[in-house]
């Protein structure tokens, strides 16, 4: 119905049956769309028409039919024997005793009767239309008005349209998570979820929305919830996993093995571990189990951005490595290689366990260390220093790695090739990626790009994009250099590195790259864990992959469990690691240069201007 690549999710019918509504990503961010199942006349803007649309809003309301007289107001031959039971449909009177044992009747919501009518499919892909246009995600729809009114989440906003799109209206003060948006069975009131509460707001009106003060109590037996998150995960990936056949297994078989299992798994880890068994016997990648239960990892540990020596056991901490743009690096408590921590917060610390527990839960609060240039008290100076997550130290490490990297490069190309490292296959990594090729590499002759130990992600096809832009023609401005168009791209030699830790994106990356005949890939072969995959919540809370989508190479070759091999394998071997060594740049820049020594970019032509 749409014939458009991008995803389209989250469709629904519209009330009177002949409008499908739903989201996709065609332009960077979810929207909203409409497809009309026939097609629609023009509509006219005519004097004719907009005076007759005039015409039916100014109509006075139809007259509400009088009330029945009050039971003082009744005359005498009204009133009905005592005790007798009103006519069948007929509402007792107030204050009038009903008939015991039956029931007060409900005013139940019915939903709108559908005329049926025939779906035109001719050309219907071109009747999707667009009704919204932000830079914001859209989605969650509901239907107001009997359907002249669709409701929307707009990122953490609720908002209001006329069926066709027009009239975009916030309709939802403030803003909130909107999880679970729900109309109640009346349609006249929208409840949803927001940070674990729940809250209800008029679904006509909007506004301000209100807090439900609810308490329930629930029976929950571990046991059968347990088994059943174990058979839902069994069941996902029978209907969804990419092979159908499911790599040649025979699943109900491999149900009725672990099954049993489960009546010991009582707990979450047990029940993830006997999952990962289970799912392992199809020897895929993207699979498991995982989460759902309480953080038991305690405080986290802080960091003050330094390597500890090993060989020196006390007294004190020698500091053998400082990390660049650490707390440790930084002008108001700057430490030293060589120098020793010999106290931090008033107590004696030596390289062991308790200097770490002296750190947890210290994470950005002010610590103060006694240091000195020697293990001992006299001369010692005070330093506070504030310290930081190991994450964020990882992140300094990976940078301080990048640049030694590219000064490497740097060093054995003579200036001539650039290095650049895409850490995930993500917007981020991208982006700088983009900065990167389009900035500082322009002033090189050659591209190394480096996918080493990169985990996978989604934007193969935006970097294979930059990299086969090429050169068409020339531009300039009177007496200026000429620019090529298009501008900037990057049209000279190319390599990639490669290693067993380049995982799935980070796998069809280097494929598409030699593919594309835009270079060598030097280094080892790659993971071979190629699975299009999403996470699901299971019923006991635990989150649980499920491989969808299969990547085969333009001969039909299945990725999964082949990865891709390198035209140079180069070993990195650990004494190369120890040593400072990194063999596989080394044949890269040799790789490189022997390329450009054959031609280098597209210089631009001698022209008159």
């Amino acid at each position: 119905m749409t014939q458009h690549p991008s995803g389209n999710w989250g469709c629904h019918w519209s009330p009177d049956g002949k409008r499908i509504y739903f989201v996709s990503r065609r332009d960077g961010n979810s929207e909203i769309y409409s497809i009309d199942l026939q097609p629609q006349p023009d509509k006219f803007g005519d004097y004719e028409e907009q005076q007759k649309e005039k015409d039916e809003k100014a109509k006075p309301p139809d007259k509400p039919a009088e009330p029945p007289p009050a039971e003082a107001e009744r005359k005498p031959e009204e009133a009905k024997p005592e005790g007798e039971a009103p006519p069948e449909g007929e509402k007792p009177a107030e204050g009038e005793q009903k008939p015991e044992g039956e029931p007060p009747k409900e005013e139940r919501w019915k939903p709108p009767t559908i005329d049926p009518f025939e779906i035109d499919f001719d050309r219907i892909a071109e009747r999707a239309k667009r009704l919204t246009n932000t830079g914001e995600n859209e989605g969650n729809l509901l239907f107001i008005d009997s359907g002249k009114t669709v409701l929307y989440t707009r990122d953490n906003e609720l908002w209001a349209m006329d069926a066709d799109g027009g009239n975009q209206r916030r309709h939802v003060n403030g803003s909130f998570s909107f999880g679970n948006v729900r109309l109640q069975g009346d349609g006249k009131q929208i409840v949803f979820v927001d940070g674990g509460r729940l809250k209800t707001v008029s679904a006509e009106r909007g506004g301000n929305p209100t807090e439900v003060d609810w308490r329930a109590e629930i029976q929950r037996d571990d046991r059968r919830v347990q088994k059943e998150a174990f058979r839902q995960g069994w069941a996902l990936l029978d209907e969804q996993f990419y092979h159908q056949p499911l790599h040649h297994r025979d699943w109900e078989a491999i149900y009725e093995t672990y099954a049993p299992f489960c009546e010991g798994a009582l707990e979450r880890e047990d029940l993830h571990h006997l999952m990962s068994r289970m799912t392992g016997e199809l020897d895929a990648s993207h699979l498991g189990a995982y989460g759902g239960g309480p953080d038991r990892s305690g405080p986290p540990t802080a960091c003050l951005g330094i390597t500890p020596d090993p060989s020196h056991r006390g007294p004190g901490v020698r500091v053998a490595e400082v990390m660049p743009g650490s707390p440790a690096d930084k002008p108001n408590s700057k430490l030293a290689v060589g120098e020793f921590i010999l106290t931090l917060d008033g107590e004696a610390v030596n390289n062991n366990e308790r200097f770490h527990e002296l750190l947890n839960g210290r994470v950005g609060e002010r610590v103060k260390l006694t240091v000195n240039a020697e293990p001992k008290a006299e001369g010692a100076r005070e330093v506070s220093i504030k310290p930081i997550s190991w994450g964020d130290y990882g992140g300094l490490r990976y940078e301080e790695w990048v640049r030694e990297n590219r000064r490497m490069v740097e060093r054995l190309s003579d200036g001539k090739v650039y290095y650049a490292h895409i850490a995930g296959m993500n917007n981020e990594s991208l982006d700088r990626f983009k900065r990167e090729v389009n900035g500082e590499a322009q002033r090189h002759e050659a591209l190394l790009i480096d996918v080493r130990n990169n985990g996978g992600g989604y934007t193969h096809d935006s970097i294979l994009e930059m990299l086969t832009r090429q050169v068409h023609g020339w531009t300039a401005r009177r007496g200026a250099p000429l620019r090529s168009s298009p501008n900037p791209q990057f049209d000279g030699p190319k390599a990639v590195l490669i290693n067993e830790n380049s995982a799935s994106d980070a796998e069809i990356f280097p494929n598409g790259f030699r593919e594309k005949g835009l270079g060598p890939l030097i280094g080892m072969p790659t993971n071979g864990a190629v699975i299009g995959t999403y996470d699901v919540t299971l019923v006991n809370g635990s989150r649980f992959r499920v491989p969808v989508a299969g990547w085969f190479t333009r001969d039909g070759v299945n990725l999964e469990n082949m990865g891709v091999k390198p035209d140079f394998e180069v070993p990195f071997p650990y004494e190369a690691h120890r040593d400072g060594r990194d063999p596989q740049i080394r044949k890269a820049v040799e790789v490189l240069l022997d390329r450009l020594s054959k031609g280098g970019r597209v210089q631009p032509p001698e022209v008159e201007h």
